[in-house]
């Protein structure tokens, strides 16, 4: 299950990587699904979809180490897959 779960970074980091050589502002509603400027610069002040998603994230991580940048962070995937072409 890990292994298949690790899979969605890259999907994710590849599909705003096409979005992104499509048309660069649906790129950037796309990238939300990085919960730090929800969380951070925000602090928790937006649409409740976009809070839901970033405190399931939180109750995820409780429970599985790190869950967001293990399977769902595009930026990790997109550092870690020169490592991969060594």
């Amino acid at each position: 299950l890990h292994t298949r779960l690790t899979a969605i970074k890259y999907v994710i980091f590849f599909g705003l990587l096409a979005i992104s050589l499509y048309d660069l502002g649906t790129a950037e509603k796309f990238a939300e699904v990085e919960p730090f400027k929800t969380a951070i610069i925000l602090k928790f002040v937006r649409e409740w979809w976009f809070v839901a998603f970033a405190v399931t994230l939180l109750v995820a991580g409780l429970f599985i180490e790190r869950f967001f940048c293990r399977y769902l962070c595009p930026l990790g995937a997109g550092i870690a897959l020169p490592g991969r072409f060594r």
